[in-house]
This record gives structure tokens, sequence and C-alpha cells, in this order.
């Protein structure tokens, strides 16, 4: 197993997971709908594979200009995550923002006639 150690300026944070499973951090720059709402971020997650969990650190911001280093290194006890959720859990807040996001662009999701979940 392994964590990953992430640097942004003199932060340093370390992310890990105690079984096995994904590990992930992401730079996110998101401009729509308009250049103007411009976000960029690193998104930090994980899914344990053996507590089907799945685990959210805080998002950092980022601006023009950063430099983030993300080292591989050998396991070691992180930063606990800001949110834990279970698959059924993390499925239901999926979908609410699948709707979120589908009303703000004018549609509306309707459920599956065999999704009876």
């Amino acid at each position: 197993m392994h964590a990953l150690r992430i640097e942004l300026g003199d932060l340093t944070k370390v992310i890990s997971l105690k079984n096995q499973g994904v590990l992930s951090a992401i730079v996110n720059c998101t401009d729509f709908p308009a250049p103007r709402n411009a976000r960029v971020e690193l998104s930090m997650g994980g899914l344990d594979s053996e507590g089907d969990e799945h685990f959210r650190w805080d998002s950092l911001e980022l601006k023009s200009g950063d430099s983030v280093t993300i080292t591989l290194v050998p396991f070691v006890e992180g930063e606990q995550p800001d949110e834990v959720t279970t698959t059924p859990q993390f499925r239901e807040m999926r979908i609410e923002d699948l709707r979120k996001s589908a009303k703000n662009l004018g549609f509306r999701l309707e459920p599956l006639e065999s999704d009876n979940r």
C-alpha cells in the first residue's frame, strides 16, 4: 500500500488508505458555463475496496502560477478524510448532484422504470 504526499507552497498533506483501494489527486479546471466562473482546484479522494467506503479530503483552491507536487510514498498514516460515505450514500449524493446540474442547465432527470432503488 502507498500514500500520496501533496505539496502546495508551504502546505504539505498526506492522504492514505488503511486497506487496499484507490487514491486520487486530480487537478480540475472548470470554466463552464462561463470563463468568469472558472475554478481551479486539486481534489483528493479514495475508495477503500475492503470497507466499500468513499473518502474525500477538502479540495485545495489553485491559482495561476501555483505548483503542486504529488509524491508516491510508502504507506504512512495520512490525514483523516473530511468526508466518508458508504457506497449507497455515495450513489445517492452523486444522483442528487446530477439532478441539480441538470436543473441548472434547464433539464430534468427522470428515474428509469427499472430503477427501483
